[in-house]
């Protein structure tokens, strides 16, 4: 398995002097629902309006019965929610979805309670960039788009809704719709690309091993970039 570290070079850096500490919040989330994989889709296709939509769909195990689901989630417009039991062929959808922009969480609520065991939650979700945050870094080099995100320490949940703590790690395959001239990175190898229309191509990366949600990252630009291999496998981006 190949696993990416994406390092950044010239007209990428990072400004850690923005960085602020990650707040203690007395209710962190219940160690009752546990994230176990996600499939993450990103539309990119308007990234250079600052625009993205996107779907989650989340492996969970429930410890015990529940009537509502609470995860990280912070300025995303949620527009579609609902849940499957493992081995049924019927969702719940949410009754309501209430957002605590103190605790940076959204609960969902169902009409129905859902079971002990496994099941997977799935959400559809917007995002609107209408200023510079702290996870999401533009650069241009000679009028050429470029974005990369930065998650750390806890800004995952500000580009998808997430059980954005870092004991409650989780495999991510991740899949890109963005527009054909631009490159596209992850934390995994490309596994596949197909087009989707004459200015778009999907892309989907390798499934990466148990991480935390703070080390999702991608890369979307005009860029040029060399894949280094080192002797375990492993290998990373460089850019210029």
């Amino acid at each position: 398995m190949k696993f990416a570290y994406i390092s950044y070079s010239l007209f990428c850096r990072i400004d850690n002097s923005t960085d602020t500490i990650i707040r203690m919040l007395p209710n962190g989330l219940s160690k009752n629902v546990i994230p176990s994989h996600y499939e993450l889709f990103i539309d990119a296709i308007h990234v250079e309006q600052n625009i993205f939509t996107g779907i989650v769909d989340i492996d969970l195990h429930i410890n015990e019965m529940i009537n509502e689901i609470t995860l990280n989630s912070v300025d995303l417009n949620i527009t579609k929610t609902e849940y499957q039991q493992k081995n049924s062929n019927s969702y719940l959808r949410a009754g309501s979805i209430e957002y605590d922009k103190v605790y940076e969480q959204v609960t969902i609520k169902f009409a129905q309670p859902i079971n002990a065991g496994n099941g997977r939650l799935h959400m559809e979700f917007i995002v609107v960039i209408s200023h510079q945050p702290q996870w999401f870094h533009q650069t241009k080099y000679k009028k050429q788009l470029g974005v990369f995100t930065q998650f750390e320490p806890a800004n995952a949940r500000r580009a998808f809704p997430c059980f954005d703590e870092p004991s409650l790690k989780a495999k991510f395959t991740i899949c890109i719709r963005t527009p054909k001239h631009l490159t596209i990175l992850s934390n995994m190898l490309i596994k596949s690309q197909q087009n989707d229309t004459d200015q778009a191509c999907i892309y989907e990366f390798d499934t990466t091993p148990i991480i935390a949600t703070n080390s999702v990252a991608y890369v979307i630009g005009a860029h040029d970039f060399v894949a280094i291999y080192a002797s375990n496998n492993e290998f990373s981006y460089m850019h210029d």
